[in-house]
């Protein structure tokens, strides 16, 4: 599914990947699209990280994929050989860009963006051939206007016994700590206290400082987009329009030498912050990275399509 290239067809911008190569920087165009991989091979029976790194020009963002007023998060598909599996596509955590007087609100991403794809390789895998993954990828790219931008992707890597690092292991690392994570229990391990005031979640910190969050497309609307998703004084109040779920991302100011994440996904039914674990899984939290692990929702071979969210929240 390409949207942004669908919608956009009249403008006649094509954003293909030119780089400079001693820099990283895009040469001609605000945005431009690669397949990266962290390891430098498939090994049988394991997980290899490919992603397609966006490399976005100073004053400029793409779209994340939650609740944006007025830009689409980027398509991606990925055509995979038989008995391979994607794994959930790992977004990093976005940026609030309000435009006007609280007019539009927007979640946006800048800079080196990579949204990673784990692939499963198959256990049957014969050492020594070379595998090749292609795919495409659309997405709009934004400063004061807006440009639609498309990316053919392929690499290629070998089929080994054991693999090491490439020259992007370190982008990768980057990413992780832009990812966020599930939502584990009630919040305390994570410094979080969250209880339900009718159709209010407030959200406190220990630490107290700011709280962001950034509401997903699917989940419930707010009663204020603009002011209730952030706080200065470790306290937030989300106000939900109706009784449906509260779903998207945490941000929470921490020390520099405090470890524990700063970006948590919360998927959370009204009163269920009480439960144990996180409410049922949703379409769009397998993005993100729990404490333990992916949640895995694999598709084998074939296609895959890392899409856009079908609802909008307001």
């Amino acid at each position: 599914m390409h949207i942004a290239g669908v919608l956009l067809s009249t403008l006649s911008v094509h954003a293909e990947a030119q780089f400079d190569h001693s820099g990283g920087v895009p040469l001609n165009d605000p945005a431009t699209a690669t397949l990266i991989s962290r390891e430098n091979g498939f090994v049988p029976g394991e997980v290899t990280h490919l992603a397609v790194r966006y490399q976005i020009a100073d004053h400029w963002h793409i779209y994340w994929n939650g609740l944006n007023d007025s830009g689409l998060p980027p398509a991606i598909t990925l055509d995979l050989p038989e008995g391979y599996e994607a794994l959930p596509t790992r977004w990093p955590a976005p940026k609030r860009y309000i435009l006007g007087d609280n007019d539009l609100i927007d979640h946006v991403l800048e800079g080196e963006v990579l949204a990673v794809i784990p692939v499963r390789v198959p256990s049957d895998a014969s050492p020594g051939g070379v595998v090749r993954v292609t795919g495409e990828s659309d997405w709009l790219v934004c400063e004061e206007a807006c440009l639609p931008g498309r990316a053919s992707l392929s690499i290629e890597l070998p089929v080994v016994a054991e693999a090491g690092d490439t020259e992007y292991a370190e982008a990768f690392r980057r990413a992780q700590r832009q990812t966020p994570v599930v939502l584990p229990g009630d919040g305390s391990k994570l410094g979080l206290s969250l209880a339900w005031e009718d159709r209010t979640l407030v959200v406190r910190s220990d630490q107290g400082g700011r709280i962001e969050f950034y509401p997903h497309a699917t989940g419930t609307p707010l009663v204020d987009r603009f002011s209730d998703p952030q706080s200065d004084h470790g306290e937030l109040r989300i106000r939900l329009q109706t009784d449906g779920p509260l779903r998207g991302v945490l941000r929470l100011t921490r020390p520099e030498d405090d470890p524990r994440p700063d970006l948590i996904a919360i998927d959370l039914a009204v009163e269920s912050t009480k439960n144990d674990k996180p409410s049922p899984a949703i379409g769009w939290r397998p993005w993100v990275e729990s404490l333990d692990g992916p949640h895995p929702s694999p598709r084998r071979g074939g296609t895959h399509d890392s899409g856009r969210p079908e609802g909008r929240g307001g």
